[in-house]
This record gives C-alpha cells, sequence and structure tokens, in this order.
C-alpha cells in the first residue's frame, strides 16, 4: 500500500524552484513493483513540440497500465462512462498537427485501450475550497473568469467583449454557483484592481503569479490557493492510481513538478526516486 502525505506538498510561492524552469523531462519513481512517471511538460499544441514527443515517448517505454491528466474538467465533474466516452470521441477527432497535451495523453491512451483519468477536481469542490478559506464564492468565479483571458493577452482590451465573455461564464457556471455573480462585468475589473492594484488589461495577466505569501484578496494569493488545493486533489487521485495498477503516468504542467515532488518521493520511500531522463532530443 502506497500513501501519499499531502502535507508534503510545497506551497505556492514566488520563490518556488528558486527562479529555475522546469524542462520538459521525465521523472521516475518506484517501489515494490510500483512505478509512477511524471511527464514534465509545458502547455503546448504542436503535435511536434517536445512535450508531446515527450509523452509519446512515456507511453512506448514505460508502457503505462493508467494515465492521469491535467484536465479535463469534464471527467473530473461528472465520472460517468459517457462522459468519458464523448470526451475519447473528441479526442480522436482533432486534427494531426495541433492538440492540447492532455488531450493527446487521452488519445494516446485511448488507442492503447487503456484507463485515462483527470487529476483535476471539480469546479464546485474548488469553489468550497476557496469559500473554506475565507474567500467568496465571486472570489472564485472572478479568478475563474481570468485565467482565459490570458491567451488574449496581445489584443487590444475591448470592454464589449468581456462583457460578452462575462455573460457566456455567467451562463455556463450558472448551476454550480453558490451565490450568483453581478451581471455587470465591471465587478470583475474593479475585483481585479483590488487584487492587483492595476487597471484591467489583457496585456496584465502575464505579470500574476501565485504565491501564497502575498496578501489576503491578492489575486497572486488565490491564485497559490487554487494551485494548491488541485495538487493536492492530483495526489489523491495518483495515489488511488498507484494502489490499483503497477505502472501509471502522470501527465501535468511541469511546475507541479515542484510542488509535488517530496510528496510523491515520501511516498515511494525508502526507494529514492529514480533519476529524470532527459527530454527528448
Amino acid at each position: 500500500m502506497i500513501t501519499f502525505n499531502p502535507d508534503k506538498i510545497l506551497p505556492w510561492t514566488a520563490n518556488l524552484g528558486d527562479g529555475h524552469e522546469i524542462q520538459p523531462r521525465l521523472q521516475y519513481f518506484q517501489a515494490n513493483g510500483t512505478a509512477l512517471c511524471y511527464a514534465a511538460i509545458w502547455h503546448e499544441e504542436k503535435i511536434s513540440s517536445e512535450s508531446h514527443r515527450l509523452i509519446a515517448k512515456a507511453f512506448a517505454e514505460f508502457k503505462p497500465q493508467a494515465v492521469i491528466t491535467e484536465g479535463p474538467v469534464s471527467i473530473a465533474e461528472a465520472n460517468k462512462e459517457a462522459d468519458k466516452e464523448e470526451f475519447a470521441r473528441n479526442a480522436l477527432s482533432f486534427g494531426q498537427d495541433e492538440m492540447e497535451e492532455h488531450y493527446y495523453a487521452c488519445r494516446l491512451a485511448v488507442k492503447n485501450n487503456i484507463p485515462y483519468l483527470s487529476g483535476e477536481p471539480s469546479k464546485q469542490a474548488l469553489q468550497h475550497y476557496l469559500i473554506g478559506q475565507n474567500y467568496t464564492a465571486f472570489d472564485f468565479f472572478a479568478y475563474n473568469f481570468m485565467l482565459p483571458l490570458g491567451y488574449l493577452q496581445d489584443e487590444e482590451t475591448d470592454i464589449e467583449k468581456l462583457q460578452r465573455l462575462w455573460s457566456a461564464k455567467r451562463a455556463q457556471y450558472d448551476t454550480i454557483m453558490v451565490e450568483k455573480p453581478p451581471e455587470d462585468v465591471t465587478a470583475f475589473t474593479q475585483w481585479f484592481y483590488k487584487g492587483t492594484g492595476m487597471e484591467f488589461a489583457f496585456g496584465h495577466l502575464g505579470g500574476n503569479h501565485s504565491d501564497v505569501n502575498q496578501p489576503f484578496g491578492s489575486v497572486n494569493h488565490v491564485s497559490g490557493l487554487f494551485h494548491h488545493y488541485r495538487d493536492r486533489h492530483c495526489l489523491g487521485v495518483a495515489e488511488q492510481a498507484v494502489n490499483a495498477f503497477d505502472r501509471v503516468l502522470v501527465v501535468y504542467g511541469a511546475a507541479h513538478l515542484w510542488t509535488l515532488h517530496p510528496a510523491l518521493e515520501d511516498g515511494f520511500a525508502p526507494s529514492p526516486a529514480i533519476k529524470a531522463k532527459p527530454g527528448v532530443t
């Protein structure tokens, strides 16, 4: 029986990893005939990217019996076979040139006829966690609204477009919110200013980082708690998987390896983590 201690997870702070970015790589952990391979990847879409080639390498060489991916939320929301089958169809329907890495990992899992799991908590669980940390349902909603806006950072800030996106997100989250957010998107821009000290603009989003050492109420503090809870949930999914399968592949962002590594290494003690293999060449 392998158990992971979530208290071993490192907090998300500005000095996580001492400022060194983890390059895509495979990190192995093993004990008593059970092995976990962590594919530390960058979020890329090109099938030709190093991250995608690393995932393919893990499937070919490690031959996992189960795969845990960073997302998709559709699996985390309701672990029903119908939902998983629909996701599998979506993964297989993509073209060959571009695909988000979690879709790519699931596609390979489907092709190899092995189960795939989401390491992500449900939106409801994240919302209740933040509320338990003295934040509000609105903080949860505003932060989740902000996350995908990073893809628009090269665009001019358009308040009408922002309002349309806000209304669409309100509709999407309608059934899960403890309290419904205001209809006017200015509630978000005011929240952003209060939490960052900056007027909202698409180009400002890249300056936000996860850091639980920042003051309560800051966007960085919310982000640090958000990612910490995601790590705890992922670790729980991994614990269940390694006790059900001999070889488990985890496909997650490289930064999460900084925070999860101590808990994974501790769980596989006394066997130390095997030295990481470098990325593909």
